[in-house]
């Protein structure tokens, strides 16, 4: 790791050219976020983080925010019809930077929104999505999971985060359901989900290292339950 560069965070940076300096700034969790729309008094940005944000063009004091739900990579853009005024953004979380991670609860379909001066419309409503850490028997000495921990790391985390992590376009493979890890070697090896994006790995992986990955997903899942289930039990103890 660079030294110099310790933290991967984001920043809003209003430049001046003429006198080569930063005139403000805002910063934010990720270096994901979205293009930004300038009118003469304000700037919009959405972040990772769910919001449109309006700040103050001059001096970047934030005037507005609204939760959309849902990480945001597009920039808003703004128009007059009949002579009103609206600013639209379509929110959705994916990209490069956003398939392995997100900072937000869930994982909304991409919306767009349009704002304008006095309207309060609801926001639209998307079922909570439960999520379980998968619970399924592992059969891996030490030797195993380790060889699985090296696969998965050259093969799959750059897709599917850390597990754990809580994913973001691409799932956190901890929190599979069980149908998926029944048809692990076929996903995997055979491209069975190539359809929908997922590598045939099968000509760079043999079917024991496939194994040796699923069980260490499944191995990883079990750690991390067994750790919040102590971390719920201390919270239960402290209250």
């Amino acid at each position: 790791m660079d030294t110099l560069a310790p933290e991967e965070k984001g920043k809003l940076i209003a430049w001046d050219p003429i006198q080569r300096k930063e005139v403000w700034s805002v910063a934010h969790k990720s270096i994901w976020n979205a293009g930004v729309l300038s009118t003469s008094d304000l700037v919009f940005q959405g972040t990772a983080e769910g919001y449109l944000v309006a700040y103050d063009a001059a001096d970047g004091t934030e005037l507005w925010r609204h939760n959309v739900q849902s990480g945001v990579i597009a920039p808003p853009v703004t128009y007059v019809v009949d002579g009103r005024q609206y600013v639209s953004i379509v929110a959705g979380w994916g990209g490069v930077g956003g398939r392995s991670v997100r900072y937000t609860d869930q994982r909304y379909p991409g919306t767009l929104y349009t704002f304008a001066l006095g309207e309060k419309e609801p926001l639209p409503t998307y079922p909570l999505v439960e999520r379980k850490l998968i619970d399924l028997e592992v059969s891996a000495d030490r030797t195993g999971l380790a060889q699985g921990s090296q696969y998965f790391g050259q093969y799959c985390s750059r897709c599917h985060g850390t597990l754990g992590g809580g994913g973001g376009a691409y799932p956190d493979l901890a929190y599979s359901d069980k149908s998926k890890f029944n048809s692990f070697h076929q996903i995997v090896g055979e491209g069975a989900f190539l359809p929908l994006g997922m590598p045939n790995f099968g000509d760079r992986l043999n079917a024991e290292q496939i194994e040796a990955i699923k069980n260490y997903i499944l191995s990883s899942a079990r750690d991390l339950r067994a750790r919040h289930e102590s971390q719920d039990q201390t919270n239960r103890n402290i209250h």
